[in-house]
C-alpha cells in the first residue's frame, strides 16, 4: 500500500484546473436584502435574487441552496411560494409554504430551498429566485431585516 503525503496540489497545465472528486470546485453567491412588496396574487415575480455560474466541468453537481424569508399579510387563507428558476425552466417549486399567526390573517416564512442537479454541460446559466402570494393580500419578502441568500457550489465528481 502507498501512501502520498502533499501540502500542495497545483494544476500541471495552467487553465485545466484541479479535478479531484467530492470538492468544491467553485462557489457564487447573492444577497439581497432589498424589501420587495407585492399584492400580485398567484403571479410570480423576481425576488432579486439572481446568480450566473459558469459549470468548469459538464460531470460536475451544482448544489443550490436558498434562504429566504418574508410575510403575508391582510386575509386569512393566504400564503406564499417560492422557486428557483433555471432560465425559464422550473427546477424547485415549494407552492406554498404557511404559518399561521394568533391574528388568522399574517403568514411569516422562512424558507430553505435545496437542490442538486448535474451540470450536464460548461455553458453558463443563470438561476432567480421567484415569490408569489395566494389570496388576497400583501406580500413582503426580505421583510425584518431577515436577507434572502442564494449559493451555489459546483462539486467536482
Amino acid at each position: 500500500m502507498s501512501i502520498l503525503k502533499v501540502d500542495t496540489i497545483n494544476e500541471k497545465t495552467s487553465g485545466n484546473g484541479v479535478h479531484i472528486a467530492g470538492h468544491v470546485v467553485q462557489t457564487v453567491d447573492s444577497f439581497n436584502s432589498t424589501l420587495l412588496t407585492t399584492a400580485s396574487s398567484g403571479t410570480w415575480v423576481d425576488a432579486g435574487d439572481t446568480i450566473t455560474i459558469t459549470p468548469k466541468f459538464a460531470t460536475s453537481k451544482l448544489h443550490i441552496l436558498v434562504y429566504a424569508a418574508g410575510e403575508v399579510y391582510g386575509a386569512a387563507n393566504q400564503g406564499s411560494g417560492y422557486r428557483i428558476m433555471n432560465g425559464s425552466t422550473i427546477i424547485y417549486d415549494n407552492e406554498y409554504s404557511n404559518y399561521n399567526s394568533d391574528e388568522n390573517t399574517q403568514r411569516i416564512d422562512k424558507v430553505i430551498l435545496l437542490h442538486i442537479e448535474s451540470a450536464a454541460s460548461t455553458s453558463a446559466r443563470t438561476y432567480t429566485l421567484q415569490v408569489r402570494i395566494r389570496g388576497n393580500g400583501t406580500a413582503r419578502h426580505n421583510q425584518y431585516g431577515e436577507p434572502s441568500r442564494m449559493v451555489i457550489m459546483e462539486i467536482a465528481q
